[in-house]
């Protein structure tokens, strides 16, 4: 266990079950931490033996002529709006009443 793991432990330890929290914190890890590292290598190996196959060569330049002005644009977009739903469904779930009133 890493300081991260055992910060929450010692102030979470007490309320939830140590299972819980132990299992919490290894599902935030592989979220966070292998799963986009797997994606990355899987994604970099693909772009890798595309761009040595002659035949697709032509398809990956395309795609990244036409992806480079969308790409960002819908990104900021996606980020955006779920900064907005967490900004608005915060106060939403604090109280007893939800957003009604």
């Amino acid at each position: 266990m890493g300081v991260f793991e055992t910060v929450f432990m010692l102030l979470i330890g007490g309320r939830i079950p140590t299972e819980t929290v132990l299992g919490a914190l290894l599902v935030f890890r592989l979220t966070y931490y292998l799963l986009p590292l797997a994606l990355s290598m899987i994604l970099l190996a693909g772009n890798e033996i595309a761009l040595h196959r002659p035949s697709t060569r032509r398809i990956v330049e395309s795609y990244r002529r036409w992806s480079a002005p969308v790409v960002p644009p819908v990104l900021a977009l996606t980020t955006f709006v779920a900064g907005a739903v967490l900004l608005f469904r915060g106060p939403c779930r604090r109280s007893n009443r939800g957003c009604s009133g």
